[in-house]
């Protein structure tokens, strides 16, 4: 019902004293591309959740991507601070609307997206973090290498034939499994970086969300 609404006018549309699970996709490097466009179709298919999807190219700065195999990672590397400074600010937002159902907050990201919210460290309580082809090789984790938020639930989906990882692989497996509430999918044959157009695996994703949501 609130499709493309901007936060005011949830404000006034959402009922007093009613609060909405909540959604953050953050895209990946390329910006909101046709695969992130259709991931955030998907989130808004999955029920009764609020679905946030920040342009990081909103604003101008350096495009932060690589074509798969290109060894240079200096933007890559510095647009790390980016993203996730785009994200805490993100959810300092979002988190002044009365709507967000506080105990009920997901982050979905998809490759770079996806390292920047297995990075995330605000304030935020986060439910649950997805992790759609994340390249973890990338900086350090704080979250999941220091193990400092054992209670949330994660989900992570990774492919040997993923294209971008031909070349280099994501260590986001490895720390995924470190975590006690972890779920490691493994995509053996999605040979794609979008993990969008096979609906079995987004199946896995919209069950696991609803499993881990907690309704009033």
């Amino acid at each position: 019902a609130y499709t493309l609404a901007k936060l005011d006018e949830l404000d006034a549309k959402v009922t007093t004293g009613e609060t909405i699970p909540l959604i953050v996709y953050i895209h990946g490097c390329a910006g909101m591309v046709p695969a992130s466009l259709r991931h955030v179709d998907g989130l808004t298919k999955l029920g009764n959740y609020i679905v946030a999807s920040p342009n990081s190219f909103w604003r101008d700065r350096p495009v932060s991507c690589r074509a798969p195999g290109d060894p240079d990672f200096e933007v890559m590397q510095s647009s790390r601070g980016w993203r996730r400074d785009e994200l805490a600010y993100a959810m300092q937002r979002l988190l002044t609307h009365r709507w967000v159902d506080r105990s009920n907050i997901f982050l979905v990201g998809h490759s770079h997206g996806a390292t920047t919210v297995l990075d995330y460290s605000g304030s935020a309580r986060i439910k649950g973090r997805v992790d759609l082809h994340g390249g973890c090789d990338v900086g350090s984790l704080t979250i999941l290498q220091n193990n400092t938020r054992p209670e949330e639930h994660i989900l992570s989906f990774h492919s040997g034939q993923d294209p971008w990882y031909v070349w280099y692989s994501s260590t986001c497996p490895h720390w995924v499994k470190r975590h006690p509430n972890d779920t490691l999918i493994d995509v053996p044959d999605d040979k794609t970086h979008n993990l969008v157009d096979d609906k079995k695996y987004w199946e896995i994703m919209a069950a696991w969300t609803r499993k881990h949501t907690s309704r009033n």
